[in-house]
C-alpha cells in the first residue's frame, strides 16, 4: 500500500462544501497545481514496488508559494536504484522550486540545491533531486544510490514564481573642464547607476552641485544586460527639458562585453550618425534618461580563433604593468589594438606612441610622469612588473590594475598563481590564483592578463573591489608565479 499526503482529498473536501452552501469561492483558490514523485527503485529490494512504479495516481495538489508535502509509505522495504528520483510538476517552467527537506524513516537527508528544468508534467517545472542521465547536472544534489532501505518517505517543497533578475545600469560621459573644473573631463561614474528589470522602465538620474557641460565626444549608459538585448532610451532630459534623439546605437562594449546604449561616441566610426551630437548641449545641472532593456533573440555564438601565435614552451614572453584611474590616467594592455605597445591611436596624438610611459588626458593625450620596469618571462619561477615615481593628479582610486602579458591565451597553457598587490612597499593583497578575463570570464582575449583591480569585474568586487587601500604615493608592484613553461627561470 502507498499513502500520500491528504491535502488534495482536504481542499476537494472544503470545495465541496463551500460549494454546497453557496459559499463565493475566491478566484485564488482555483490556482492550484499538481505535483507527483518519481523515482527508480531497486527491484532486488521490493520485486513487488519494481523498478519504475507508477506513482502518478497519487499526485498532490499545491498552492504557488506555499509549503506542500508528499509523503509516501511502502509495506516492506524500498530502496532507489540509484540514477534517478524528482518531482515532476505543471507549475510554468521557469518557476522558482525549493526542497525545504527530505527525510526517509524520519531522518534527514543532507541535499544540495535541487536542479531546476522543463521536464516536468507537459514541459512544466521538475525539482531533480538525482537524474545521472542529465548530462547538464554537474553535481547530484543527492547521489540516492548511497541511500540505504526505508520505508517512509518524506519531502517539503515550495514553488513559486519566477523571482525577477535585476541588472544595472551606469551612465558615463566625457565632460568639458572648462566648465566645470570640480567635475573634470571625465568623473567617476560609479555612483550614476540604477537598477532595472527587463522590460520595465527604468529613471535613470544624475544631478550637479553646479552646471556642467558635455565634452562633445562620449556619453552612454552601460549595462550588466546580456549584448543581444534590445535596449530604447525613451526620453533624455536635461534639466526638465526633452532633448530629441535619434535611435540608441547598441553593443556589447560595455564591460565583460555586455550591452552598452550610446548616446554619442565620436571615436567609433560604426555608429554613421550620432543618436545625439552632445557637443551642440548647453551647461546643466541634472540628467534625467528613461529607457528599457528587453531580451533579444539567442544568439548562436561563434567560435573564438585567436589572432595570437602559438605558445612556445621553450620561448621567451614579457610582462607588462597595466593601470588606469579614475580619471582615466592609464596604460593599456601590450595587445590592445588602440592604445597598445602597436595601437592604431597613438599615430592621431601628438605625443605619439606612450605605451612604454603613463598617458593622461587634457583633451588629446599627454605624458604623465611614472616609470615602468617591465620583466622578461623566461620560464616557470616567480617575476615582478613595477610602476613608480607616477602623477595621478588628484584621484583617489583605480578602475583597473593588471599585468599584461605578450603570452597567447589559446590552450591556456600557463598558470599564474601567488600574485601580491604592493603599494608604497605594503603588501594589499594577495591572490592564490589569477583572474584571468578569458578564462575567469567570457571576454575574448588573446594574450593572458591577470587582473588585480577591476571596477566593472563583480568577481573582483566591482567599485568596493577584494581589498582596501589608500591612493599610492611612490610605488605600485605586482608580483606573480608562472608555471607551464618547459624550464624553469635561472
Amino acid at each position: 500500500m502507498i499513502i500520500l499526503s491528504k491535502h488534495r482529498l482536504i481542499l476537494s473536501l472544503i470545495l465541496a462544501a463551500a460549494l454546497l452552501s453557496g459559499l463565493f469561492i475566491p478566484a485564488a483558490l482555483a490556482e492550484v497545481y499538481t505535483a507527483e514523485f518519481g523515482a527508480q527503485f531497486n527491484p532486488d529490494v521490493n520485486a513487488d514496488v519494481g523498478e519504475w512504479p507508477d506513482l502518478s495516481a497519487y499526485a498532490i495538489s499545491f498552492v504557488a508559494g506555499e509549503e506542500a508535502v508528499i509523503l509516501i509509505e511502502f509495506d516492506a522495504p524500498v530502496a532507489f536504484g540509484g540514477n534517478y528520483a524528482a518531482i515532476n510538476t505543471n507549475f510554468a517552467a521557469d518557476g522558482a522550486g525549493e526542497i525545504i527537506s527530505f527525510k526517509l524513516d524520519g531522518n534527514d537527508v543532507a541535499m544540495g540545491d535541487v536542479y531546476l528544468n522543463n521536464e516536468g508534467i507537459d514541459g512544466g517545472l521538475r525539482l531533480t533531486i538525482c537524474n545521472k542521465w542529465n548530462g547538464n547536472i554537474t553535481e547530484q544534489p543527492v547521489d540516492v544510490e548511497t541511500l540505504g532501505e526505508f520505508t517512509v518517505m518524506e519531502i517539503v517543497f515550495t514553488v513559486s514564481e519566477p523571482v525577477q533578475q535585476v541588472f544595472e545600469a551606469r551612465f558615463e560621459a566625457q565632460f568639458n573642464p572648462e566648465v566645470n573644473a570640480d567635475v573634470g573631463e571625465w568623473p567617476d561614474s560609479g555612483a550614476w547607476t540604477t537598477a532595472f528589470a527587463a522590460g520595465d522602465e527604468a529613471v535613470l538620474t544624475v544631478s550637479f552641485d553646479a552646471p556642467v557641460a558635455f565634452g562633445g565626444n562620449y556619453a552612454a549608459v552601460n549595462t550588466n544586460f546580456p549584448a543581444n538585448g534590445i535596449g530604447e532610451i525613451i526620453s533624455l532630459k536635461l534639466d526638465d527639458v526633452i532633448i530629441p534623439m535619434g535611435a540608441v546605437y547598441l553593443n556589447a562594449e560595455a564591460p565583460g562585453g555586455l550591452l552598452r546604449m550610446t548616446i554619442c561616441n565620436k571615436w567609433n566610426s560604426d555608429i554613421v550618425e550620432q543618436p545625439l551630437d552632445v557637443e551642440t548641449l548647453e551647461a546643466f545641472t541634472t540628467l534625467q534618461i528613461v529607457f528599457t532593456v528587453v531580451p533579444g533573440a539567442p544568439v548562436e555564438e561563434d567560435v573564438y580563433v585567436s589572432s595570437a601565435p602559438p605558445f612556445e614552451p621553450e620561448g621567451v614572453y614579457h610582462a607588462y604593468l597595466g593601470v588606469q584611474s579614475a580619471s582615466y590616467t592609464f596604460r593599456n594592455a601590450w595587445a590592445d589594438g588602440s592604445y597598445g605597445a602597436e595601437g592604431g591611436e597613438w599615430e592621431k596624438q601628438p605625443i605619439g606612441n606612450n605605451f612604454y610611459g603613463l598617458t593622461g588626458w587634457d583633451g588629446d593625450a599627454v605624458v604623465r610622469g611614472g616609470v615602468f620596469a617591465d620583466c622578461e618571462i623566461k620560464g616557470n619561477g616567480d617575476y615582478t612588473v613595477t610602476l613608480n615615481g607616477f602623477d595621478f593628479g588628484e584621484d583617489e582610486s583605480f578602475n583597473i590594475l593588471f599585468v599584461s602579458t605578450d603570452i597567447p591565451l589559446a590552450g591556456h597553457p600557463v598558470a599564474f598563481t601567488d600574485i601580491i598587490v604592493r603599494m608604497d612597499g605594503s603588501t594589499k593583497y594577495i591572490f592564490d590564483s589569477g583572474y584571468i578575463p578569458g578564462i575567469s570570464s567570457h571576454e575574448t582575449k588573446d594574450y593572458y592578463e591577470v587582473h588585480c583591480i577591476n571596477i566593472w569585474s563583480g568577481d573582483l568586487g566591482g567599485n568596493d573591489g577584494l581589498f582596501g587601500y589608500s591612493m599610492p604615493a611612490n610605488s605600485i608592484e605586482l608580483a606573480f608565479t608562472v608555471s607551464g613553461f618547459d624550464y624553469d627561470k635561472n
